[in-house]
């Protein structure tokens, strides 16, 4: 939790005013398809079995960090968004022997490509 989002809000916070002056400021979160609701909720998923609770709940707290962030920043001109890297080789994949082309093909969205989509 210390990292994902108090980290990501202590930098936010401290960054804000040089962001507020910027011509084009952006703040970029790095999520994961782990703190998905949606996606940890659901049985099909490949996701709804990963049982990383500090982990997930962390990323959870992120997005919603992401979210509040762009709709308290709406206008002011900085863009707020959320990406996620993909399944790479960490410590939480068990070193995963995945190639970078493999990584590649996993799935993923941003934020405003899951916000684009759920108000089709």
């Amino acid at each position: 939790m210390d990292v994902n989002f108090i980290g990501a809000l202590a930098v936010t916070q401290a960054m804000l005013p040089l962001l507020k002056e910027a011509p084009a400021g952006r703040i970029v979160n790095l999520s994961s398809s782990l703190g998905s609701l949606t996606l940890n909720g659901d049985p099909a998923s490949t996701y709804y079995s990963q049982r990383f609770i500090g982990y997930n709940a962390s990323k959870a707290a992120l997005n919603m960090l992401t979210i509040q962030l762009s709709e308290e920043l709406h206008g002011t001109g900085v863009v707020v968004n959320s990406v996620s890297a993909g399944f790479a080789k960490t410590d939480l994949t068990g070193y995963s022997n995945m190639t970078p082309e493999e990584v590649h093909g996993f799935p993923y969205n941003t934020l405003s490509q899951v916000m684009n989509q759920a108000s089709l």
